[in-house]
């Protein structure tokens, strides 16, 4: 599966191209790099005085909401967000829906009071509800990233008595695998990062110390990841208010695919002044941690699968860090990275 995500992008991520080359750039009126010099590591986009504040200080044009494939850049051609609804075939989304059939227990037992992401209150009490993460190698919250190494995700350990999330990632090799392929597209840099990456967490620090059984299980999951990303979350019938993503750099983005059976969903990008159509089979790459957004409650079933990098994860394994993507510098980079020039 790493050949397919890494070595021959596959012929899906060439949609992923002609709708973007036939997309000319919504410049919004903001200057990125002075935005993220304005936000400091409080910042979460739940504070609404502080995100008021913000939104004066910038003083952004309202967009008339974007109905249509869409790439928003800011003045100097920095690109913040890109939105390609119903990109994803009705297929492809059966194939992520029916994915999460190995993990229905886990995610109901996921939905309890604490943070707001797995909150009751956010969730539409459908048949199936819940949100989860995997990932091949992160630091669990609250360790010290200088003197521990990173791990196998909980919902995919071989001690889980449930081992529904080993399922759900067989089963979702195909739906990673092409998503994450098109971020060949929308962010070569960042691809080939999270590509060096995955590969260094495997032949640098899973392989060497594989008489370990934590590494073993590392260089085991490694084995089967198909993504340069190196987590995803599960979000099932689950609301998102307003917030940024942290862990990350406002330089990367976040890779969302909405699938499902449902109505009337806009994905709200308040720091842009606008919000994005977001019918089932919609993808959206996003600076999470700069871009304030969130998803409103739908009617409906729906699946939200998000893919993302963790940049003490990047610092643990040496690889430098991408910057941001220039939509001018796009053409050259896709001759030279996708297409192998």
């Amino acid at each position: 599966m790493l050949a397919l995500a890494y070595k021959n992008p596959s012929e899906y991520p060439i949609g992923f191209a002609a709708i973007v080359l036939l997309t000319d750039p919504v410049v919004v009126d903001i200057d990125a790099k002075r935005l993220q010099e304005a936000l400091n590591a409080h910042d979460y986009g739940t504070n609404e005085r502080r995100e008021a504040d913000l939104l004066r200080r910038f003083d952004v044009p309202e967009i008339p909401p974007l109905l249509t494939p869409a790439v928003l850049v800011d003045k100097a051609g920095v690109v913040l967000l890109w939105s390609l609804p119903e990109v994803l075939s009705s297929r492809f989304q059966d194939l992520m829906w029916e994915a999460l059939n190995p993990i229905k227990a886990m995610l109901a037992r996921s939905v309890a009071d604490g943070t707001w992401r797995t909150a009751h209150d956010n969730f539409e009490w459908e048949d199936i509800q819940g949100c989860l993460n995997f990932s091949p190698a992160w630091f669990q919250q609250g360790r010290n990233t200088s003197a521990s190494c990173p791990e196998v995700s909980a919902m995919l350990k071989a001690r889980n008595p449930d081992q529904g999330g080993r399922s759900w990632l067989e089963q979702m090799m195909l739906p990673a695998a092409v998503l994450s392929a098109a971020m060949a597209v929308m962010h070569p840099n960042l691809y080939a990062a999270g590509r060096e990456a995955v590969v260094r967490l495997y032949q640098d620090l899973a392989v060497p110390c594989a008489d370990e059984s934590a590494f073993a299980e590392m260089a085991e999951t490694l084995r089967l990841w198909p993504s340069v990303f190196t987590a995803a979350s599960v979000m099932v019938n689950r609301s998102t208010p307003f917030h940024r993503d942290h862990n990350s750099r406002v330089q990367w983005y976040n890779l969302l695919a909405s699938v499902g059976l449902y109505h009337h969903a806009w994905f709200d990008v308040p720091t842009l002044g606008t919000a994005c159509h977001y019918p089932p089979g919609s993808v959206v790459a996003v600076s999470g941690l700069l871009v304030r957004h969130g998803v409103a409650p739908t009617e409906g079933d729906r699946l939200c699968f998000a893919s993302y990098m963790r940049d003490n994860v990047h610092q643990a394994v040496g690889v430098q860090r991408s910057d941001w993507a220039s939509y001018h510098a796009l053409p050259g980079l896709w001759a030279g990275k996708v297409l192998g020039c």
